[in-house]
């Protein structure tokens, strides 16, 4: 006799990773390579910038499974931005990040360009989750992406 199991049906927002078996867990940090070009864990100020500059700088709707995901902001790097696009920005740009599981408020978002690079610089400010810690982030974004702070 034998017997044949049906897989469980994967819980409703599962992670597309998680489903293919990598264990993927980005809440508890992130990745960058080591100076002998290894693979490092990345934690506290430099995990938030990872995270919220590759979720800013993607472009809304480029991933197939996440369509809300991104604010697009490279798009607007070396564009002229006045007082009305920095209240505009600062908007999407706490929209977006409070679609992050781990962010519970946006208290402030400081936006400027940079008139010799025109890099756009958008440093907000969040409060943690989890922690209830509230951190100023810096992120640069330039015209191929995130670029650090």
């Amino acid at each position: 006799m034998s017997m044949v199991s049906t897989p469980a049906s994967p819980p409703q927002g599962a992670d597309i990773l998680q489903l293919l078996g990598f264990g993927y867990d980005n809440t508890a940090g992130d990745w960058s390579y080591g100076p002998g070009g290894g693979l490092l864990r990345v934690a506290g100020l430099a995990l938030l910038q990872q995270r919220f500059g590759r979720r800013l700088a993607t472009p809304k709707g480029a991933l197939l499974l996440h369509p809300t995901y991104g604010a697009s902001l490279c798009d607007r790097v070396g564009t002229p931005i006045g007082d009305a696009d920095v209240a505009l920005l600062a908007q999407e740009v706490e929209a977006e990040l409070l679609a992050d599981a781990i962010v519970a408020a946006v208290s402030a978002v400081d936006v400027a360009s940079d008139p010799g690079t025109g890099d756009l610089r958008v440093t907000p400010t969040v409060q943690l989750r989890d922690s209830g810690v509230v951190v100023d982030v810096p992120l640069v974004f330039d015209r191929f992406g995130y670029r650090g702070a």
